[in-house]
């Protein structure tokens, strides 16, 4: 689920955290990186399946996931590591919301397959210039009814994708409210010790 060759790369050639959150990388990086990986599922099916990513689509992603990290971005410094898994499970969401993969032929297991590995190797990259354990450390593996339930959950529901994404990197899933920051076990425990330190 994890693209890690990108997410070094990435790693590398961002100059910071800020650069990866805005348009101009953006619009290069993940596009490229959800053909190739559209690109290698499909090297294995017989001809005729093409993948494009769509910009306007790409666009709404982008400003929507943006939109949401502004407003929490006072936030970050309480748990660094936990708002990367938020934001890209947030960044997750929005992939499956606005569809910006169209991808003749394929399944759609295979489509959130794609839209996943994104986020996973965004996620990987946060992480690694955050100086944190690796992601490839944490990930469990998945069986063939946990994924049948995530595409039958996202599929009527993407805001769960943040919760499925914490539990595919061995995270605890806030299965209720997952796009609420502060109801996150890491970011609660954190805001109550500020609570209680202020009194």
């Amino acid at each position: 689920m994890l693209d890690i060759r990108t997410a070094q790369h990435w790693a590398a050639s961002s100059a910071s955290l800020s650069q990866i959150r805005t348009w101009r990388w953006f619009r290069v990086a993940v596009p490229s990186l959800m053909s190739d990986l559209a690109l290698r599922i499909s090297s294995t099916e017989p001809p005729g399946i093409e993948a494009v990513v769509e910009v306007l689509p790409l666009g709404r992603v982008f400003w929507g996931w943006v939109s949401v990290l502004d407003g929490l971005q006072r936030y970050e410094p309480l748990e660094p590591e936990d708002y990367a898994h938020f934001a890209s499970g947030v960044l997750l969401v929005y992939l499956l919301r606005e569809h910006p993969l169209q991808w003749q032929g394929a399944s759609r297991s295979q489509e959130v397959l794609v839209l996943t590995q994104t986020a996973m190797t965004l996620l990987s990259t946060w992480l690694a210039m955050l100086r944190a354990s690796p992601l490839s450390d944490q990930i469990i593996e998945v069986n063939e009814a946990q994924w049948s339930s995530y595409i039958e959950n996202v599929t009527e529901n993407a805001d769960v994708a943040v919760a499925f994404l914490d539990f595919f990197t061995g995270r605890e899933p806030r299965w209720q409210l997952p796009l609420i920051l502060t109801e996150r076990p890491l970011f609660a425990h954190a805001l109550g010790a500020l609570h209680k330190a202020a009194q």
